[in-house]
């Protein structure tokens, strides 16, 4: 390893003395705070016994035993973290040993000891795209040596060549390689401690309000308890916020020291190639879990997922013209720009990590470049059809099924999968003009003006480029409302190259809706006179009729779609609060009041799904009878005496989904077939 490339740099340094200072003032206040609930808790002690002893009624016993009480309490939310334990939940995942693993466990004994980190205590394998090192942890793990678990995702092997792989596992062990990567464990077992008596009292509420019920005497004191450990609790939060800004600081600097290490022992272009390919193998796997929950409905389950989750990023790079060499998709800088597309860049002060694109600048700087081994990187386990197999079968422990499942294999799911992409695939002639925007709804009483003798003369290299640039610029719009909502705490921001402050927000977004409306109508006006030359051809053939028939089909399905769209986000805002918890009484009845507002027009829209052919609404058997049971029953969301009732709210989560999503296809089925018409009409 280089010793000069991974030296910590200036920058590492002065992070590391602000967040030292910040935990240095954390111990401080927590000191002062516990100083000051030990002299409470002794006046409090002192007080009752004297109130006992000198007075001694029943009066005076429960007061000085409530006094006694609230000093005891005080001091206790003080102190209960240290009998907080964290114990990361491993159900998701596969312990691997060495005799099962030789050549994993050679290949990361080896790579630690070129870092010059400790070798993992236990070492897992999960399904996802991720690898990270974890361990649990509690007050005096900051104190006693704590040996580190390695998780690696077979979702991150399937994306990834050998060098590849080395990088990502040599950046995780890249953390551990320095003394001062220490202070990472303690702001994070800081931060549990705050965490712990900020939000971790549900114990805690309950033995006071138990108190409190023992006698109204008591209940004096449980309140007063619940005042002073409420002012504690202000004083932590602006703690809290005060050592997670200076370490998130730091941690953005650890994570280019991290990058330093695995470039020194593995080439940081094998590092730069993996983190542009993982954005796209992420998404990829996202996309395969949505088509096996939808087949799952049918009854069909996966035997192996690995080669689908690779058909798919497959896929994925065919669809966004990304080039495939070695059986990888491979990102350059300018793919990863037009897929990352945004003309704003804020310095987020909040991002534990610096985004993808300044971590491939500062591995460039470094210019350490290795000869890459594109082997894949499924030859470092043993058996790894069999461990793909193991994983998959974890990943559906949770799913229910009507029947015993079909298992389906590779060949399978590429047919059916390619079946159902390729049915809702617009004609390539259009070029992605019409992908992931509603069409134009076109008035054919009015006269339509061809001006264009084919639709090549209309869908140029510039107008192709402008669906993207709308999108692109409605998220922008998105971000800066956020910003000017003041839900993010920055102070400038760029757009284009531009510097601009935070009270310049209101006249950047006033441009950009300017030109949002401008690319709008240019869409628009295109949409038109793609109509005219296809209902000029049309009427030349006598297929006029039935191009207006198919547009008048889509605008109906598009604005139910819409109408779906509204109720299935209106609704879930009002549930969402029913699974956060810790709510009252009158908001929960508001909740139940609220959905069962909504629930006579949700169900007879519903009842038209289950009633049409599966022609015109694509869904199971299996779904359609959920909706029809949510339908038949009479439900109550929450009652005082037995709360939410979880079965409830996800049977009408589930109805709501599927109405959704039958909705949305149908509606982007429709969109099709007008489309493929007005290609038969031009052609």
């Amino acid at each position: 390893m280089n010793d000069k490339v991974t030296e910590p740099s200036p920058d590492f340094k002065r992070e590391v003395k602000k967040v030292l200072a910040s935990i240095v003032f954390f111990i401080l206040v927590y000191f002062l705070l516990m100083a000051s609930a030990i002299g409470l808790a002794v006046l409090a002690g002192y007080g009752g016994v004297l109130l006992i002893a000198f007075y001694p009624n029943f009066i005076t016993l429960m007061l000085g035993l409530g006094l006694i009480g609230l000093g005891i309490m005080v001091l206790f939310f003080l102190i209960k973290f240290l009998f907080k334990e964290v114990i990361i939940d491993r159900s998701h995942l596969i312990e691997i040993k060495k005799k099962d693993q030789p050549h994993l466990f050679t290949f990361v004994n080896k790579l630690t000891k070129e870092i010059g980190a400790p070798f993992p205590k236990r070492i897992y394998l999960s399904a996802d795209v991720n690898a990270c090192v974890f361990y649990d942890s509690g007050f005096w793990s900051m104190f006693l040596p704590v040996r580190k678990n390695l998780q690696i995702g077979l979702g991150l092997i399937n994306a990834t060549n050998i060098s590849e792989f080395k990088a990502v596992l040599a950046h995780e062990f890249g953390h551990f390689s320095q003394r001062s990567m220490k202070l990472g464990s303690y702001v994070y077992n800081v931060n549990q401690v705050i965490y712990n008596m900020l939000y971790d009292n549900a114990g805690y509420g309950k033995a006071l309000e138990t108190w409190g019920n023992l006698s109204g005497y008591f209940a004096i004191f449980s309140n007063l308890t619940a005042g002073i450990v409420q002012g504690i609790q202000s004083i932590l939060q602006k703690m809290y916020g005060f050592i997670n800004k200076n370490y998130m600081s730091l941690s953005q600097q650890m994570e280019f020291h991290a990058d330093a290490v695995a470039a020194s022992v593995a080439g940081g272009n094998h590092l730069i190639s993996s983190l542009r390919r993982l954005n796209v193998a992420g998404n990829s796997y996202q996309r395969l879990l949505q088509v096996y929950n939808t087949w799952a409905g049918d009854n069909l389950k996966a035997e192996n997922m690995y080669p689908h989750h690779h058909e798919v990023m497959k896929h994925l790079a065919t669809d966004l013209a990304i080039p495939i060499a070695h059986d990888l998709p491979q990102i350059d800088e300018n793919t990863f720009k037009k897929l990352s597309a945004s003309r704003i860049t804020i310095k987020d002060q909040w991002a534990s990590h610096p985004s993808t694109e300044d971590r491939a600048a500062y591995l460039q700087q470094l210019n350490i470049v290795t000869e890459a081994m594109h082997l894949p990187a499924w030859t470092i386990l043993a058996e790894a059809e069999k461990v793909q197999k193991q994983m998959t079968d974890l990943l559906y422990a949770s799913a229910t099924f009507a029947k015993t499942p079909v298992l389906f294999n590779e060949s399978t799911f590429q047919e059916r999968y390619y079946a159902e992409v390729n049915r809702y695939k617009f004609n390539p002639i259009y070029g992605g003009y019409y992908d992931f925007r509603p069409i134009t709804q076109i008035n054919f009483s009015q006269t339509l003006v061809r001006d264009a003798n084919a639709i090549t003369d209309i869908l140029t290299d510039e107008l192709l480029c402008v669906p993207q640039k709308l999108e692109v610029l409605k998220n922008d719009i998105q971000t800066l409302d956020t910003l000017r909502l003041n839900t993010v705490d920055i102070n400038t921001f760029e757009l284009d190259g531009k510097r601009f402050s935070k009270k310049d927000i209101s006249a950047v977004l006033e441009g950009l809706e300017t030109e949002k409306k401008m690319l709008e109508e240019q869409l628009a006006y295109s949409d038109g006179r793609i109509a005219a030359l296809a209902y000029n051809k049309a009427q030349e053939k006598g297929m006029a009729e039935e191009l207006q028939k198919r547009y008048s089909t889509w605008g109906t399905c598009e604005d139910e779609a819409t109408e779906a769209a509204e109720y299935y986000t209106s609704s879930m805002n009002i549930i969402r609060p029913a699974y956060e918890g810790q709510i009252t009484v009158e908001r929960a009845y508001s909740i139940d009041n609220q959905l069962k507002l909504k629930e006579k027009t949700l169900k007879e829209k519903m009842q038209k799904v289950i009633d049409s052919s599966e022609n015109e609404w694509d869904i199971s058997d299996q779904e359609k009878q959920t909706v029809a049971t949510y339908i038949k029953d009479k439900l109550n969301y929450f009652t005082e005496k037995n709360g939410f009732d979880n079965d409830a709210l996800n049977l009408f989560t589930q109805a709501l989904t599927i109405f959704y999503q039958a909705t949305v296809n149908r509606n982007v089925t429709a969109k099709k077939e007008v489309l493929d018409w007005q290609v038969q009409c031009m052609v």
